[in-house]
């Protein structure tokens, strides 16, 4: 499966290469401008947009092999590790430190 953001927006989808998906907003027609996003597979899914004079009808992509469900994301590990890492830090050590400093002390 690959991970397109915003799915729904996309008449056609294409592989431009590997880093580059290219999603048109409406059905490509030969000798026409077609509205496109281009989205950075490598980069965290930055989308830069444009118009396209199509002279080649493009090969769009099949349904069965496109998602938006953000765990098919190629940085979703990443994601996970800061949301752990910053987990830990903001909740995990205040509360031991904040245990340690208010513990009861014997006589």
């Amino acid at each position: 499966m690959i991970y397109v953001p915003n799915l729904s927006d996309y008449s056609c989808v294409v592989v431009m290469n590997k880093d580059t998906i290219r999603g048109y907003k409406s059905i490509p027609d030969l000798n026409s401008n077609v509205n496109y996003d281009d989205i950075y597979i490598n980069s965290h899914y930055i989308h830069n947009s444009g118009t396209e004079l199509i002279t080649t009808a493009p090969m769009c992509m099949t349904s069965d092999v496109l998602t938006d469900e953000v765990y098919y994301r190629n940085d979703f590990p990443n994601i996970l590790l800061t949301f752990v890492l910053l987990a830990l830090i903001c909740f995990y050590l205040p509360t031991r430190l904040l245990f340690k400093l208010f513990r009861k002390r014997g006589v």
